[in-house]
C-alpha cells in the first residue's frame, strides 16, 4: 500500500500546479523586462502586426533585437535536436519554459499564456510550440522589413 492517499496526492498536485503557475508567470515578467531592455539598448522599433496560429489570427508585437533572434534561434535548434534525439532531454524543461515565455511575450492575445502554451506542449510535444515559434517570428520579420522599405522610401506589396 502507498504512503500517501489519493487526497495527499491531489493536495500535492495541486500546490505543484500552483508553483508551476507562480514560476511561469515570474518567468515571463523577467522574460518581458528583459526583452524591454534589451530592445531599448538595441534601439529596435517596436513592430505590430497579425500572425496565424494554427488557424487563429491573432495580433503579435515585439522589438526584433539581435539577441532576440539569435536567442529563439539557438532555442529552437537545441529544442529541434531534442526531438530529433541529437542531444539530451535533460534542459528540455528551461527551453521550453523559455520559448513560452518569449512566445506568451510576443503574443498579444489573452488566451495564448504562457501557461497555455505550456500545457500545449505537454499535450502535444514541442513540434507545435516550435512551429508557433516559427510563425510569430516570421510574422514579425515580415513586419520589420516591411516597415524598413517603407522608411527607406519604398513600399512593400
Amino acid at each position: 500500500m502507498s504512503d500517501i492517499d489519493a487526497d495527499e496526492a491531489d493536495a500535492f498536485a495541486a500546490e505543484l500546479a500552483a508553483e508551476t503557475d507562480e514560476k511561469f508567470q515570474s518567468n515571463k515578467e523577467d522574460q518581458h523586462a528583459l526583452l524591454e531592455a534589451a530592445a531599448e539598448a538595441d534601439g529596435a522599433p517596436l513592430l505590430e502586426t497579425k500572425c496565424e496560429i494554427y488557424g487563429e489570427v491573432v495580433p503579435v508585437s515585439g522589438r526584433l533585437t539581435g539577441d532576440l533572434i539569435d536567442r529563439v534561434t539557438q532555442l529552437d535548434n537545441t529544442a529541434k535536436a531534442v526531438a530529433d534525439g541529437e542531444e539530451d532531454a535533460g534542459e528540455l524543461q528551461t527551453i521550453i519554459s523559455e520559448l513560452t515565455g518569449i512566445c506568451a511575450d510576443l503574443i498579444d492575445d489573452d488566451d495564448l499564456t504562457q501557461s497555455e502554451l505550456y500545457k500545449l506542449y505537454r499535450a502535444e510535444g514541442v513540434t507545435p510550440l516550435r512551429t508557433i515559434t516559427e510563425n510569430v517570428m516570421s510574422a514579425l520579420q515580415q513586419e520589420d522589413e516591411r516597415v524598413s522599405g517603407a522608411a527607406d522610401g519604398f513600399r512593400a506589396e
